[in-house]
């Protein structure tokens, strides 16, 4: 069971370990040990976040890295999100689906990089690195229209109009674990 719920991790983990013994590591392997890196991506719920990150690595194959995430919904008002009410007697929705989206996000992360797999004779190379880290929302005042209409065929005029905000400040948390493949240029190893 416990291997089934983690089989993507230890799938990756292997094939880490595989790509350790089949990698060329040589004393002209490079490394940084400070970097800064800037990454986008589409997340689910349409949702686009851009990634600000500094790392530190002590180790050739470990790092840490520390960064600020800072993201939104790409659609807003034209797109919804909503559900039944637990007795069923009602649909919901937001009037904005952007209301309730943290927009600065703190990220610390410890990353292992496999060697370098050398891939020219200019300074290419090839690594593959997998990271644990921390999501901690810096904005945690979400507040927004929640939308109440009855749950009967033929309803489609709202009954009910509830602001609802998160008035407790309770600060989730939320674990990722990010897989990559980074590209070191030699063309860039002179700045």
């Amino acid at each position: 069971m416990f291997f089934t719920s983690y089989r993507y991790l230890f799938t990756v983990l292997f094939l880490s370990l595989v790509m350790t013994v089949c990698a060329e590591d040589n004393s002209e392997d490079r490394y940084r040990t400070f970097g800064v890196s800037l990454s986008g991506a589409v997340g689910n719920y349409n949702s686009w976040d851009v990634d600000i990150n500094m790392e530190y690595r002590p180790i050739k194959y470990c790092g840490v890295s520390a960064g600020l995430r800072l993201m939104d919904i790409f659609f807003g008002e034209d797109h919804i999100f909503g559900g039944k009410t637990i007795d069923h007697g009602h649909t919901w929705k937001t009037d904005d689906l952007s209301d309730f989206s943290y927009y600065v996000a703190f990220q610390p992360e410890a990353k292992l990089y496999s060697p370098n797999i050398k891939l020219d004779n200019v300074g290419d190379n090839l690594n593959f690195s997998i990271g644990y880290g921390l999501t901690i929302p810096l904005t945690n005042r979400a507040s927004g229209v929640v939308i109440y209409t009855p749950a009967e065929k033929g309803q489609f005029v709202p009954d009910d109009e509830n602001r609802v905000s998160n008035s407790n400040r309770v600060y989730n948390i939320y674990n990722f674990v990010n897989v990559s493949a980074n590209l070191d240029s030699g063309i860039w190893g002179g700045l």
